[in-house]
């Protein structure tokens, strides 16, 4: 009869703190989403000009970040401290025109998914890969 006792326990403070794990990383996903709301709304905001200047604002960014200079030192890079250099290096901190904050969107989503599983690990996991692909190149 004891062990079922405990083992009737055991599940019972599992389930109960099961939930509270997942709330931990719920939170976390909760504030990276905010977090990700912000920089997509700035990578909308440089990318409302005209669709040539987008793109090439776009491509700078995306160039700067592989070579890790800022876009004033690229080839043909805008003058600094002209609107346009402004322009290019809000698109690069927005993501390099919003690809990193859509491969972390995508990311954040998943894990909020596995937190509603109860899958804390597994939610963990995603919101690590959401983080890695703001910081990405």
């Amino acid at each position: 009869m004891k062990p079922a006792v405990c083992l009737a326990a055991g599940s019972f403070c599992f389930l109960a703190v099961g939930p509270v794990v997942a709330a931990g990383c719920v939170d976390d996903v909760t504030a990276l989403d905010n977090h990700i709301k912000d920089m997509a709304k700035t990578a909308i905001s440089t990318s409302t000009a005209s669709k040539e200047a987008a793109g090439r604002r776009e491509a700078m960014a995306e160039e700067a970040k592989k070579r890790g200079v800022p876009p004033a030192a690229l080839p043909g890079g805008p003058e600094p401290g002209t609107s346009e250099a402004t322009a290019v290096e809000q698109a690069a901190q927005a993501g390099g025109g919003g690809t990193g904050v859509m491969e972390a969107k995508a990311a954040l989503n998943h894990a909020r998914e596995l937190a509603n599983k109860g899958d804390d690990a597994g939610c963990v996991g995603a919101l690590a890969e959401a983080k890695r692909a703001l910081d990405k190149p």
